[in-house]
């Protein structure tokens, strides 16, 4: 799987994620990634300390002053394999083992220990990989410092998020922004609720866009806003029909799509079963918003979502959003996240500005009652 890199000015295409959804977004063209699989690490092309944290170029040059060994140390003691490690780095298990084994002969101490069919650190190795923690901070600090000081001429923002997100509110910012800022480059990884909280724990994106941010100390909400769960069906299904919020209960007569459980309007659609007494069988579960609405239009289906998601093809008259009874109540919250304490690049920093206030238009669903 590759990461791609291209000037956000200068994209028309569609974009494809690892498991074959397809989405557009308004003619700008982003690295897009499936999620991945559990415990593995999300793959990029460069590698030791460039895969680990994504940065601007200035940060990326800046991070080869550490020493690549410890980002070998750092990546194999994360994926808890030299093997995943080694994947995750595009290198050759072996080798990697020799680099680490290098790094052991001159600290004079075991680094990690071997168990089962994986690795895990020694305290000497947990204390280096600290320190290498601490260093690659304190670079992604003083990059963030040059950045500010030229301005926002270069660089790169790195987005990983929920695919609710990306056709109306990142699609929209980034029309706006690449408008005056046509030299900055823009990553966009889809994951999981878990896969975000990851990637942006683990500094690999600059900040995250989730539903339903579970407690967390080390990360931080910058924005919040609730939004209720529609069935989205097509335009002449009997639920548009009806005219009213429809019951859990009458979804399920019909075929039903639904997302992993791992989203979070998953995670908000079990809570609304439990308050039924009912389970949905959903037809088909899939992780992309594009083959939802396929579902949607060749089988008949009902699909659930946020109505923002899918704002493009309500207002073309090919998706009808029915309010969900109860679901006011029990819907999602759409966060905005950063690593607690962590300084972002200069672009990063203006271009999440930009999502907060926008998010900050957006309308509240919450039921307000008294």
């Amino acid at each position: 799987m590759d990461a791609v890199l291209v000037p956000a000015c200068l994209l028309h295409e569609p974009f494809h994620g690892r498991r074959g959804g397809r989405s557009e977004l308004a003619g700008l063209k982003c690295c897009r990634l499936g999620n991945t699989a559990r415990g593995r690490p999300m793959e990029t092309r460069d590698a030791p300390g460039r895969a680990v944290t994504p940065r601007d170029a200035l940060g990326r040059r800046m991070l080869g002053m550490l020493d690549r060994r410890l980002g070998y140390l750092f990546e194999a003691g994360r994926a808890g394999s030299i093997r995943s490690a080694a994947q995750f780095l595009r290198l050759n298990p072996s080798a990697l083992s020799r680099q680490i084994a290098h790094l052991e002969e001159e600290i004079g101490a075991a680094l990690m220990e071997r168990h089962g069919r994986g690795i895990c650190l020694t305290a000497i190795g947990t204390l280096l990989t600290e320190y290498y923690l601490q260093q690659r901070e304190t670079l992604d600090h003083v990059a963030g410092r040059i950045s500010d000081i030229k301005g926002l001429r270069s660089g790169e923002v790195i987005i990983s998020t929920g695919e609710g997100f990306t056709e109306s509110l990142i699609r929209d910012a980034m029309v706006s922004f690449v408008g005056e800022n046509d030299a900055i480059r823009f990553e966009i990884y889809i994951g999981s609720v878990e896969e975000i909280l990851s990637d942006v724990r683990g500094d690999r994106s600059h900040f995250g866009l989730l539903y339903n941010l579970p407690a967390d100390p080390a990360v931080i909400s910058h924005a919040a806003k609730h939004h209720a769960v529609s069935a989205l069906v097509k335009p002449g299904h009997p639920l548009a029909a009806l005219g009213r919020p429809v019951t859990i209960a009458e979804v399920g007569r019909y075929e039903v799509v639904m997302t992993p459980s791992t989203s979070g309007v998953r995670q908000a659609l079990i809570a609304a079963e439990l308050q039924a007494r009912m389970q949905l069988a959903p037809r088909l579960v899939c992780n992309s918003i594009a083959s939802m609405l396929k579902f949607v239009e060749h089988m008949d289906g009902v699909a659930f979502g946020v109505a923002y998601s899918v704002q493009r093809e309500i207002d073309e008259g090919r998706i009808v959003a029915v309010e969900l009874d109860g679901m006011f109540s029990e819907g999602v919250s759409a966060h905005l996240i950063t690593r607690r304490g962590r300084r972002l690049p200069a672009p990063a920093a203006a271009f999440m500005r930009l999502l907060l206030g926008r998010l900050a238009m957006l309308r509240d669903d919450r039921r307000r009652t008294g």
